[in-house]
């Protein structure tokens, strides 16, 4: 289908093909995007993405720019932007339970 349209183009993630608009548009502009629209840009805003694709790697390399937090959830060490790696969905329910405890303290 990509193929036959000069207006899609295919990306490749984990298990995953994903068709997308030929637009200079990926998932770190759409976190750059949400970011500034909702005024989350300041000195007191340190924001915090976790992915586990390759196609996530735009919004690693976005944060990087920004001073945010890259996550990359993965059982096993790999090349990444991400700042820090969980093994799995588990250890992402527990970092966001041990994060929520401290910033509500």
């Amino acid at each position: 289908l990509a193929e036959a349209s000069d207006r899609l183009r295919r990306t490749g993630g984990k298990k995953v093909y994903e068709l997308r608009v030929r637009l200079p548009w990926d998932k770190g502009g759409a976190v750059a995007w949400l970011l500034d629209g909702l005024g989350l840009n300041g000195p007191d805003v340190l924001p915090l993405y976790l992915g586990d694709d390759e196609t996530d790697e735009d919004a690693f390399a976005m944060l990087c720019e920004r001073g945010g937090v890259g996550v990359l959830v993965a059982p096993q060490p790999q090349r990444t932007l991400a700042h820090y790696r969980l093994d799995d969905p588990d250890a992402v329910g527990r970092f966001l339970h041990a994060l929520l405890e401290v910033v509500t303290r």
